[in-house]
C-alpha cells in the first residue's frame, strides 16, 4: 500500500455547473440517512460504535428519490471536545466507495447508480479523507469526507426505496478508544457557496439540486460516545490557522 499525500484540490464538478441555491426539484422531499454497517445485509441502528474494527463500514442512503443524476454527500469527524480529528483519525485506511456493497441479491439497499437502469458517473470527489486544510474545507482542523459525482443524463428511482450513495471501509484497529469521535453531515463545499449544514444533494435530470436533510434519528454517526451522551456535539465551523495537506490513500 502506498499513501500518498498531495496538497492540491480537485474541483467538483458536478458544483460548478449548476447554480449553488437551494431548489424545488424532481427529488424534492427526499430524505438522507447515515449509518454504520454491522454486515453487508446488517444496518447498525445504533448511532455509536466501539472498540478497534478493522473494517467497519459507514454508509449514507436516501429515500424518496425520483430522479437521479448525481449527488453530493460531506461529513465532517471531530473529536467529541471539538479540537479536531485526532491524530490516530489521520492515520487509518479509508476506502470510499460509491453506492456501498450492494452487488447482489444479499444487497441491503440498492445502490442508486446502478438500480434498474445503470447511469455511469464521472466523480470529481472520490470520498477520500482531507485533513488540516484549510478554514474552509477542514474547518477548526476536522476531518472532511467529500464524495461528488454525476452522469451524463437523468435515471428514474422509486421513491419508496431506500438507496445507498456512498460508503466507506475505514480501518479503526489502532485508534484510542478512549476518545470519542462524532461524524455529522455537513454540506458546505466548494468553498464560499454557503453552508447549507446537515443535508446531502441530490441532482436530477435537469441538473436541478435538491438539498436532503438527514432524517430524525440517522443525522450523526459516534465512536466510543460516553454513554451519557444525548447525541453528536456539532462541528461547527471556526477559523483555522493551519495550512496543511490533503490525504489521499492510494491501494
Amino acid at each position: 500500500m502506498t499513501k500518498l499525500l498531495k496538497v492540491t484540490i480537485v474541483a467538483a464538478m458536478l458544483l460548478t455547473m449548476i447554480a449553488c441555491v437551494a431548489s424545488a426539484g424532481q427529488n424534492a422531499g427526499a430524505l438522507a440517512r447515515i449509518y454504520w454497517l454491522t454486515s453487508n445485509t446488517v444496518a447498525n441502528p445504533s448511532r455509536n460504535i466501539a472498540g478497534n474494527p478493522a473494517a467497519q463500514k459507514l454508509l449514507v442512503t436516501v429515500k424518496g428519490c425520483a430522479m437521479f443524476r448525481g449527488a453530493d454527500v460531506q461529513l465532517l469527524a471531530n473529536a467529541f471536545d471539538g479540537s479536531g480529528l485526532p491524530l490516530l483519525w489521520q492515520d487509518p485506511i479509508y476506502t470510499p466507495k460509491a453506492g456501498g456493497w450492494n452487488t447482489g441479491s444479499s444487497a441491503i439497499f440498492p445502490n442508486i447508480a446502478t438500480a434498474v437502469t445503470s447511469l455511469t458517473l464521472s466523480t470529481s470527489q472520490t470520498g477520500d479523507l482531507y485533513y488540516n486544510l484549510d478554514p474552509c474545507v477542514t474547518p477548526h482542523n476536522v476531518g472532511t469526507f467529500w464524495y461528488s459525482a454525476a452522469g451524463a443524463a437523468g435515471r428514474a428511482r422509486n421513491i419508496a426505496i431506500e438507496y445507498a450513495v456512498f460508503g466507506l471501509v475505514i480501518d479503526l484497529s489502532l485508534v484510542d478508544p478512549t476518545v470519542p469521535v462524532c461524524i455529522n453531515p455537513n454540506y458546505r463545499l466548494p468553498c464560499g457557496t454557503g453552508e447549507k449544514g446537515n443535508v446531502m444533494v441530490l441532482v436530477d435530470a435537469t441538473t436541478v439540486k435538491d438539498f436532503c436533510s438527514y432524517e430524525n434519528g440517522y443525522q450523526y454517526l459516534t465512536y466510543g460516545a460516553p454513554g451519557s451522551a444525548p447525541g453528536c456535539p456539532g462541528s461547527t465551523p471556526t477559523s483555522s490557522t493551519t495550512w496543511g495537506k490533503i490525504k489521499h490513500l492510494y491501494h
